[in-house]
């Protein structure tokens, strides 16, 4: 029985090595913060899967988080300080992971746009959601990013109409109830949204439900809700979903520092 041994383990350390890649694990090396690794699995992905436009659209969300890294926007701040959000001057995006974004989100847009199936709408879903990060927190085009905002917002609605499973559009639905509810009110009715109601409470319970039931956008909406929780001075249920993802995401430092942060070190 021994001789077979390492032949085994070989044979599972080769498939292992060479396994398809997957848009799962792709998002799950972005959230440890393994940008290079995500986009290299989501390369792989496009290429054994060119129709799919999850391949590209993986691939830019790993752009622009590496680029929300490099430019402090995971940290303490992001999302929690007004003047972060809306001053400050346009930032100087790194003009390879600008050109590499673009290239990724035109992509998506290209192999999804003018379909109805739900791999399209959850495609059209994310990049539209990516854009507007992009647009508002990057490069500081608030103008160019509500339009996005009011696309993806879009999107979610026929995803969520075509496939009531798809609990990732519950990240759009909650993210666009809360920013909007956060306005004062002349912003808040220059950002209507269909659907948008601006109540805050709901869109707490909206992110809660891709939070929970989410696939891919899971982590990022338990990001959003302990840093909106932190505005809403509810710092149990921050430490909640912030030791969760510390857990998961151990390689992920933006989780840990503001974990330290609020006293919910482990």
């Amino acid at each position: 029985m021994r001789l077979f041994t390492p032949l085994c383990v070989l044979t599972v350390f080769a498939r292992s090595a060479f396994a398809a890649p997957s848009i799962d694990d792709a998002f799950h090396r972005l959230y440890n913060f393994e940008f290079a690794a995500s986009r290299d699995l989501a390369d792989r992905y496009a290429a054994a899967n060119p129709r799919d436009p999850m391949g590209p659209a993986t691939r830019a969300a790993a752009w622009l988080f590496s680029e929300l890294h490099r430019l402090n926007l995971l940290g303490k701040e992001f999302m929690t300080s007004d003047d972060r959000i809306k001053g400050g001057g346009r930032a100087l995006p790194k003009e390879v992971a600008r050109q590499e974004f673009l290239r990724s989100v035109a992509e998506t847009k290209k192999l999804a746009e003018g379909k109805d199936d739900v791999r399209a709408l959850l495609a059209m879903t994310i990049v539209y959601g990516l854009e507007r990060d992009y647009d508002a927190l990057v490069e500081k085009r608030l103008r160019a990013s509500l339009e996005s905002a009011r696309q993806s917002q879009r999107y979610a609605r026929r995803l969520i109409a075509r496939d009531p499973s798809q609990k990732d559009a519950y990240f759009t639905f909650g993210f666009s109830e809360y920013l909007v509810g956060s306005l004062p009110f002349f912003a808040r009715w220059f950002m209507k949204m269909d659907g948008v109601e601006g109540d805050k409470r709901r869109g707490l319970e909206q992110l809660e439900i891709a939070a929970n039931e989410g696939r891919y956008l899971k982590p990022f909406a338990q990001m959003m809700l302990a840093m909106f929780y932190v505005r809403e001075k509810r710092p149990i249920d921050s430490k909640r979903h912030l030791r969760e993802l510390a857990r998961e995401y151990p390689g992920n430092p933006a989780v840990k520092a503001e974990l330290t942060r609020i006293g919910g070190g482990e």
